[in-house]
């Protein structure tokens, strides 16, 4: 038998849709990693070897970027993964988990697979993370867990530094999980914090600023105790040795990622502007998409038709949709659409 809670989902789906302009999935739009390096280091690939179990190469140069011991870091395939050790490590049945909605589902669903009670407190009407009304919910439910997304996903909404640690200096007696999927997109990492704070964990990935979907690479930042802990359930080998190439390749590229990521902050802007001008309620982002709220019936399809996808929200969330910031083609080509429909609409 199946477990029970199975027959109330459905399955995470990616959008698969044929389109001229993807703008749904916050994707880096354009790959900036040196792929003359990369290849001559694929030319040297050992594929019938199983690749090194604990990537250690590649945790000595996330330490570096990091300012970190390799004691503090985990690698995953992708953020999700290292995610999802965490709760398997600490969450058991009847647990109760506290995060914002909304937020990235997958922490609900991990949450359901432990038999956790997963519990949300919603954003405010400018789509921000109240932190005082989260510690207070901390003292009303008392969870194991806190997960606080930052910048926020979907709404690309931020809280500060020092917030955080007030939470944490509150909140001292459960673990507390800060996924920074899109930190490089607000310049102020909150990951050091795990030299002062035993309960707190930050997940990190490459999919992003880095430009590395494809291949799946994230990871977790935490106290030594509390990544050897995750570390006894980590699946052997779970990150390739492509994989592993790729991030120690990308981290040589930094100046590249740094130009990429100054290009995107600068679009996101332009584009936010532009959407305010067009008449578009739009919420102010730290990340590299824009959180927005129309009335156009049927918008994601009607801008399918002219060659752009965005991402709709279901209907709780009716009317509200996220587009990922892109190329200056890709921006221009989304306003140029949006507002074809928008005339349409008024005619």
């Amino acid at each position: 038998m199946y477990k029970n809670f199975l027959a109330d989902i459905a399955s995470y789906s990616t959008n698969q849709k044929s389109c001229q302009y993807k703008m749904d999935a916050n994707e880096n739009f354009t790959s900036v990693i040196a792929k003359d390096k990369l290849i001559n280091r694929l030319l040297d690939m050992d594929i019938n070897r199983y690749p090194e179990g604990s990537s250690v190469k590649l945790r000595k140069a996330v330490s570096k970027r990091e300012n970190l011991k390799i004691e503090n870091i985990l690698m995953g395939s992708g953020s999700s993964e290292v995610i999802e050790l965490l709760f398997k490590c600490i969450i058991g049945s009847g647990d109760r988990v506290l995060g914002f909605s909304p937020s990235f589902s997958m922490y609900n669903l991990y949450a359901n697979i432990q038999g956790a009670n997963y519990e949300t407190l919603s954003l405010d009407s400018e789509m921000k993370m109240d932190m005082g009304l989260l510690n207070e919910r901390c003292k009303e439910l008392d969870p194991k867990l806190v997960i606080i997304c930052n910048p926020n996903n979907p709404t690309g909404s931020w809280v500060e530094r020092s917030e955080i640690v007030e939470f944490l200096d509150n909140n001292s007696n459960r673990f507390v999980l800060l996924d920074e999927a899109y930190v490089e997109f607000m310049g102020q990492s909150s990951s050091d914090l795990i030299n002062d704070y035993e309960n707190l964990f930050v997940a990190k990935t490459f999919s992003k600023a880095y430009g590395l979907a494809g291949v799946r690479l994230g990871y977790m930042l935490s106290s030594g105790y509390n990544i050897e802990q995750l570390n006894k359930i980590r699946p052997p080998y779970n990150i390739n040795v492509f994989t592993q190439i790729c991030g120690e390749t990308i981290l040589e590229c930094q100046d590249e990622v740094s130009k990429n990521i100054v290009f995107i902050k600068e679009q996101r802007e332009k584009l936010f502007n532009q959407m305010k001008d067009l008449g578009i309620k739009v919420f102010p982002s730290k990340s590299n998409f824009i959180y927005f709220y129309s009335t156009i019936d049927n918008l994601q399809d009607r801008l399918l038709e002219k060659g752009v996808l965005i991402r709709k929200y279901s209907d709780s969330s009716n009317g509200y949709f996220r587009v990922t910031v892109g190329s200056l083609q890709e921006n221009q080509a989304f306003i140029k659409s949006f507002r074809e429909v928008k005339e349409i609409e008024k005619s």
